[in-house]
This record gives C-alpha cells, sequence and structure tokens, in this order.
C-alpha cells in the first residue's frame, strides 16, 4: 500500500507522516475529521462543558480525546453499564449511563449551575429533552446524528426561557465551505495527535481486495471493534 496524501487544498497536498499507519492514515477524513470540525463549530473554550450522547461511538471516543487536548470537559453519555466500563478503560472520564433513573442529577452536579455551553446528539428521542435541560442560558444543541430515529420531544418552554438553538451538523457540508487553510490546520493538528500517540485509531481488520465479502461480513458483525479496512 503506497504512502497516503490528503488533499489539503486547492493548491496541494498534505503528506501522511511515516509514523501515521497507512491504516489510522485512511480514517482520518471520516469521523475524527468530523468530531473537529464540530468542536470547532461549538468555540467551546478551556474549563468549558459540553456533553455528548453515544459516547462511546466512534466520533465520541474521538472526541473524548480532542476535547483532554483542548482543555474541553465533556461529559460522555451512553445507554449500558457495559459501554461505562469500556470507556473507563480508555481512561475516558465523566461518564454516566442513562439507563440509571438519577442519571441528570449526577449530570448536573458535574456540569455546576451555569450549565452545559453546548450538547452534541447522536442518539434522538427523549434523551434530545433532557439535553435542552442540562444547558446553561443561550446554549445550543447540536443534532449530529440520530441513532434510534425517535422524534424530539422538546418542552417548549425550556427552549424559550433559557433562549436555547437547536441546529444540524453535516460534515460534508461544513467541510465544502470550510476555508482552505482551516481544513489544513484541522487535518494538520489529527495527523500530529496520531503521530504524537493522543489519538489512537484501531482498526477493525485489514483485508484484501479479494476478500471483500469477509471484510463485509466483518462490518456486520455487531458490536465489532474498529473501522473494516480494504487493502488494494
Amino acid at each position: 500500500m503506497g504512502r497516503i496524501f490528503f488533499t489539503a487544498s486547492a493548491n496541494g497536498v498534505l503528506p501522511l507522516p511515516e509514523i501515521v499507519s497507512d491504516t489510522a492514515g485512511a480514517q482520518l477524513i471520516a469521523m475524527p475529521f468530523s468530531a473537529l470540525s464540530l468542536l470547532e463549530t461549538l468555540k467551546a473554550q478551556k474549563g468549558d462543558w459540553i456533553i455528548q450522547t453515544a459516547s462511546n461511538g466512534a466520533v465520541g471516543k474521538v472526541m473524548a480525546t480532542l476535547a483532554k487536548v483542548r482543555g474541553i470537559n465533556l461529559l460522555n453519555l451512553v445507554r449500558r453499564d457495559e459501554a461505562v466500563t469500556e470507556l473507563t478503560a480508555l481512561g475516558i472520564d465523566n461518564v454516566l449511563p442513562t439507563s440509571d433513573a438519577d442519571w441528570k442529577q449526577k449530570a448536573r452536579a458535574l456540569i455546576g449551575d451555569a450549565g452545559a455551553f453546548s450538547a452534541i446528539d447522536s442518539v434522538g428521542g427523549d434523551i434530545s429533552a433532557s439535553l435542552v435541560e442540562l444547558l446553561g442560558v443561550d446554549r445550543e444543541l447540536v443534532v449530529f446524528g440520530t441513532a434510534t430515529g425517535a422524534p424530539m420531544p422538546f418542552n417548549s418552554g425550556v427552549l424559550i426561557m433559557k433562549h436555547i438553538t437547536v441546529k444540524g451538523f453535516w460534515r460534508s457540508r461544513v467541510s465544502q465551505q470550510m476555508p482552505a487553510k482551516q481544513r489544513t490546520r484541522l487535518i494538520t493538528e489529527l495527523v500530529t495527535l496520531v503521530a504524537s500517540g493522543l489519538l489512537v485509531l484501531e482498526d477493525g481488520g485489514l483485508f484484501a481486495l479479494e476478500d471483500v465479502s469477509s471484510a463485509i461480513q466483518a462490518a456486520l458483525t455487531p458490536a465489532w471493534a474498529g473501522k473494516v479496512m480494504l487493502r488494494q
């Protein structure tokens, strides 16, 4: 497999350092770039609190690293106790299972009276309304995904009194509208984090093109760890 180069601007490319593996490099422009672009959009500063759902997903794990590097506090919500164990083992802090009846009380104790700066929802359904309750005044809820596909039953009174903004985030559109210099800066930041070992991107196996059926089977296996890779 040849070395990977990222298109960074209309005038050139950004080379992948030798210390970064091809399997890690091949993943950078998908979920990691989405996570970093989203974090930039939120404009949270050091010491601010952000809440995210689906924290045990690919974007959630990357976001945990990015927030920590930037000194941003992150409340990681998951739906199962098993996911708490998984993230804790990875060194990720502030993980709460929403299956616990008192999770919102625990969340408020962590975040404080001022509420969260932003919330990122990738689940949908009732959890969205809970996120709004945990936000501070003049803050925002960003809808990144909808794992459940369920409607979001917001409390209009809370939205009005807190002046909450609810908006979507679509990475391809954000990337297209992003200035080339900013895109280059973000990609460089990701490559640097991977090269330094601060951001670890595990793959779910490397398969030859001739063995694409095995790759598909692996990708469709529930709870399969890491992204399945194809090698030419």
